[in-house]
């Protein structure tokens, strides 16, 4: 349950990310600077398993990850690896090409299905579909935004966001327009919205990643789960890695 958008120009872009989760689930500790392979990034962390949904390092390079709900079932009998993990150990990689090539060799039967996604300033934003048992790890040809998913009659929540972001006129689908779409609830339809809700679940933070030559930074705002109002954001910057 989660939707995604981004901007680019030149030598910048920025990137918008509602992740929606269960009511249940223990809230996300904020973004901080970590290390992998001495290369800095900034990450959330998702309590629950200790991974992330979404990070940005010092290269510029993001990546992040979205739950399959239209996946094929898996084996159940096993103990599945967790998604979140997957984005972190390609926290070090410096570009979309060095992603790509690392998920060559990945054993994606032993995760649930997943949309992952990397982009940086001088590559174009590419997408990775692990649709689950009975197909393989594929990257898919066209990124058509949004990209967005809902555990939650999948197909009507899709074409609900997507209907609402080709009201935006596409010469206008700027930073200040695509955050205003992360930000917009319809009263009506709720559980289809981008910033959704349901009885059992939410949004729980809208995320922002910027970056352009000097620094990325990472600004998250989280909406604690059974309130209306997001809390203050908590923004954290990196300077860029020029090798």
């Amino acid at each position: 349950m989660c939707t995604l958008t981004w901007w680019r120009e030149n030598d910048r872009y920025a990137l918008y990310f509602n992740r929606d989760e269960l009511k249940t689930r223990a809230p996300a500790l904020p973004p901080e600077i970590r290390e992998a392979a001495g290369v800095p990034f900034i990450t959330p962390t998702d309590p629950d398993r200790g991974g992330t949904w979404l990070l940005v390092n010092g290269h510029g390079l993001s990546v992040g990850i979205l739950n399959y709900y239209q996946g094929a079932p898996v084996d159940t009998s096993l103990e599945l690896l967790s998604r979140g993990q997957l984005v972190l150990s390609l926290a070090p990689r410096t570009s979309v090409r060095e992603v790509g090539a690392e998920l060559e060799s990945l054993p994606a039967a032993e995760y649930p299905p997943f949309l992952l996604f990397a982009m940086s300033v001088a590559e174009a934003p590419a997408l990775w579909k692990w649709r689950g048992e009975g197909g393989g790890l594929s990257r898919e040809e066209d990124v058509i935004l949004p990209l967005t998913t809902s555990s939650y009659r999948p197909l009507d929540a899709c074409a609900h966001r997507k209907a609402r972001f080709e009201e935006i006129p596409a010469g206008l689908r700027n930073p200040e327009a695509l955050q205003d779409y992360h930000d917009s609830t319809d009263p009506e339809d709720s559980a289809f919205s981008v910033r959704m809700r349901r009885n059992d679940a939410q949004t729980v933070s809208v995320n922002k990643i910027e970056v352009c030559p000097g620094e990325a930074v990472f600004t998250y705002r989280p909406e604690p789960a059974g309130t209306l109002e997001m809390l203050e954001p908590v923004r954290v910057v990196i300077p860029r890695v020029h090798s």
